[in-house]
């Protein structure tokens, strides 16, 4: 036991006594790159003379770092600068990511004699920058300059390259890769492919000691419409004129269009155009059998870049009267009877129009019975005469021109008016009165079948009774007295039967001729 204690007693006597004071100032920044080198200051003061060693250390996350040692032989009352120390250039490793140290140990004869530790900073891979596009919106074919600037988090800028990403919803896209010189980024960018829409700027910077960042920069959208602009020479069209398409196209942004396919649509019409500083014009002759009415006109326009729009202009077809149809309600028709006559105005399409007319209307003598102004589907209708003659009726409808005279768009339709054979009569004061209400004469005589109370006569009078003539038959001079049954023949084998017919002063039976 005394053995053990001397020993102890000796080695506190080998070790020199020793008072010192070591600062640490720094280090300066309180975050590192891989491949910074960590800078401290500092003092060493010594009250007595030392003899002994400083040893320097970085403390990482639990682990030690050791630096080769540097001899010390300090007079008493000495104090000694970092600066004038041939400390070694401290660097910072891939190993020493996260919460460092540094640490300071004077030894002497293996023995610490004092210890300090600096204050805490970081060694991190990660950079700091920022990046920006030149342009919110773009087309596609613009150019697009992204540039930016790339530092270490002490401040100090960046060599290196980075990896240029464009984001689109859910997908990202290596676009190429950039160069950092200096910390300073140019990078350019034709949009020449993908989707319309809204991208985001991912750029990962990396440098040659393994120091690398993500960076989201600003965002841009790629648009991928023209403005199509569409007009015409005039507004209303008649068939077969030539319609001049003309107009303009330009992105969104307004620049010029400068190489573009054009296509004009009319209805089945479509015909390529040429683009020329920007501008297009086209002629497209009408077909003759256009309908009338509102048409619309598409120009469909896509550049070499993959832009596209649409514009559309509207014309209006004037109806052109090609064609008059003309009907009648009866092709064969009898005196008194009603015919309806009525005309469509077709235009070039076979549609039909509002349209006047003259409609004129020739009796069967070749007579204008009628001439007047109608519409398109107005009807007129017309009664045949009682007492007009078998025949045939023509109908005629025209078009007037600007001056009023007829033109070659005309119809015409004939009707057959019927014959009729047929009388009419009465008996008044012992009169009896037959009329011809046929429209042709009755050349056969006429007679007439009496019936008496013991005896029958007949009475015959003369043909040729013309249309509409009446003759009179006065019955005393023609029967004796008494009362009769007449039996007159009205038209083919009708007849028609009077009864009653009182005679009151006939003539005696000899005085009767028949």
């Amino acid at each position: 036991m005394k053995r053990g204690l001397l020993l102890c007693l000796i080695a506190l006597f080998l070790l020199p006594l020793s008072f010192a004071a070591t600062t640490i100032t720094g280090p300066t920044q309180t975050a590192y790159n891989i491949g910074d080198e960590i800078v401290i200051s500092g003092t060493i003061e010594q009250e007595e003379d030392f003899r002994g060693d400083l040893e320097l250390s970085i403390l990482c996350e639990e682990q030690s770092y050791n630096f080769q040692s540097i001899a010390l032989d300090m007079g008493a009352q000495e104090t000694i600068s970092f600066s004038e120390l041939s400390l070694p250039t401290i660097l910072a490793t891939t190993n020493m990511e996260g919460l460092c140290s540094i640490q300071i140990d004077l030894t002497a004869n293996d023995a610490v004699v004092e210890s300090v530790e600096s204050q805490q900073f970081e060694i991190t891979r990660d950079l700091e920058g920022s990046f920006t596009v030149d342009q919110s919106q773009s087309q596609f074919g613009d150019t697009v300059l992204i540039e930016g600037q790339v530092t270490k988090v002490g401040g100090d800028p960046v060599d290196g390259f980075g990896e240029l990403y464009f984001s689109y919803g859910d997908e990202e896209y290596l676009i190429g890769f950039m160069t950092i010189t200096n910390g300073e980024v140019s990078y350019e960018y034709t949009i020449d492919s993908g989707d319309a829409g809204r991208y985001e700027l991912i750029i990962i910077a990396r440098d040659s000691y393994g120091n690398q960042q993500e960076f989201q920069g600003e965002s841009f959208t790629v648009l991928d419409q023209l403005y199509v602009f569409v007009d015409t020479n005039e507004e209303e069209y008649y068939p077969g004129a030539v319609l001049n398409v003309f107009g303009d196209a330009t992105t969104v942004l307004q620049d010029y269009v400068n190489s573009a396919t054009v296509e004009v649509s009319l209805n089945d019409i479509t015909q390529s155009a040429s683009l020329e500083e920007s501008s297009y014009t086209t002629d497209i002759i009408l077909p003759s059998d256009i309908t009338s009415g509102q048409h619309t006109i598409t120009v469909d326009i896509q550049d070499s870049n993959g832009n596209s729009g649409s514009g559309v202009a509207y014309i209006t077809i004037l109806p052109q009267a090609t064609s008059l149809e003309l009907s009648a309600s009866e092709e064969t028709i009898l005196p008194q009877e009603k015919v309806v006559f009525s005309a469509q105005i077709l235009d070039q399409a076979g549609d039909s129009m509002d349209e006047d007319f003259i409609l004129e209307v020739y009796g069967s003598n070749g007579d204008v019975v009628s001439s007047k102004e109608l519409y398109t589907g107005e009807e007129v209708s017309y009664q045949i005469p009682q007492f007009d003659p078998p025949g045939t009726w023509t109908i005629i409808a025209y078009l007037e021109d600007e001056f009023g005279e007829a033109t070659e768009i005309t119809d015409e339709l004939e009707i057959i008016v019927g014959l009729v054979q047929e009388i009419d009569y009465y008996i008044e004061d012992e009169i009896l009165y037959i009329q011809n209400i046929g429209n042709v004469k009755i050349t056969e005589d006429i007679e007439i079948e009496v019936t008496g109370v013991d005896r029958d006569y007949l009475i015959r009078k003369t043909k040729n009774l013309g249309v509409g003539e009446t003759i009179a038959i006065n019955l005393a001079d023609e029967l004796p007295t008494g009362t009769y049954s007449i039996a007159i023949p009205t038209t083919g084998l009708d007849v028609a039967e009077i009864t009653g017919v009182a005679i009151a002063d006939g003539k005696s039976l000899s005085s009767l001729r028949w």
